[in-house]
């Protein structure tokens, strides 16, 4: 608004001073300056020619007071205007970029919330699928344990002596300490099945029990130390993976008490 004044004023003063120019020529023209013969006049001469000098000389100060006051104005609002569609501008691309970052946020907020949707259903599947293998897996190993004591059971019909050699490597390849227990029970029973024939006298000797007994004593007495040197916390075998394995602590006090009490027995034979 306060330019548009300025603008206005400034036309104004050209005209006026236009106006007052013409007005000058036109006396200067028709109208003879004052002059020393004349006597009518009582100006010095030309006084006439430095007044309108002077009135030109003023109003082309007051223009070019009030062009330099429009074109502050001018620039004024020239900056007014670069500002306001500088704003505008970073406004409308500010508010743009927002939409943008907003719909492809939503986007990608969606995408996240199927991701997991997903991977929670196949989690789920997997579980599902985890708990029947397991369930499968401890019905395999139960039926895996089931056998391997079935074999053991019937490997250990044979005479003890017999089945040493198997017996020992089975149990160092498959870390079966149940294996010397069994070995040591058979031994027992094996003095225990001794009976007082003529084939079993034939094998004593005067003073001195049964070499028969003697010997089953003898390797009872073998594997009850490769029992009681097998470590507490030894490891698994391979074949009873995550099924309950028998404590060696109970295997090896079991066989310590019945090796005590054949002790005794033993030690009568030799009195």
């Amino acid at each position: 608004m306060k330019t548009r004044i300025a603008l206005a004023a400034y036309y104004f003063s050209i005209v006026i001073l236009s106006a007052l120019t013409v007005v000058i020529i036109i006396k200067l023209i028709f109208i003879p300056a004052c002059s020393a013969n004349n006597a009518n006049c009582t100006a010095d001469s030309w006084s006439i020619a430095g007044l309108a000098g002077t009135i030109l000389g003023v109003s082309a100060a007051v223009l070019a007071i009030f062009g330099t006051l429009a074109v502050a104005g001018w620039w004024t609002l020239l900056d007014e205007r670069v500002n306001s569609l500088v704003n505008s501008l970073f406004n409308t691309w500010k508010d743009d970029l927002n939409q943008r970052f907003d719909q492809v946020l939503s986007e990608q907020a969606q995408k996240v919330e199927l991701t997991l949707v997903d991977f929670q259903n196949q989690f789920h599947t997997f579980q599902k699928e985890a708990s029947t293998s397991m369930q499968g897996m401890s019905e395999v190993r139960s039926s895996m344990q089931h056998l391997v004591e079935l074999t053991l059971d019937a490997v250990m019909l044979n005479p003890p002596q017999n089945i040493e050699a198997w017996a020992l490597k089975t149990m160092t390849n498959f870390h079966l300490p149940e294996i010397a227990q069994k070995m040591v029970l058979s031994f027992l029973l094996s003095i225990d099945s001794i009976d007082g024939s003529e084939e079993d006298r034939g094998h004593a000797r005067p003073g001195q029990p049964n070499t028969k007994v003697l010997y089953y004593w003898e390797r009872a007495s073998y594997w009850q130390k490769l029992l009681n040197d097998y470590p507490a916390n030894g490891p698994v075998s391979p074949l009873l993976v995550g099924i309950p394995q028998p404590d060696v602590v109970d295997l090896q006090t079991e066989v310590n008490q019945k090796m005590a009490l054949y002790r005794q027995k033993i030690a009568l034979l030799k009195k």
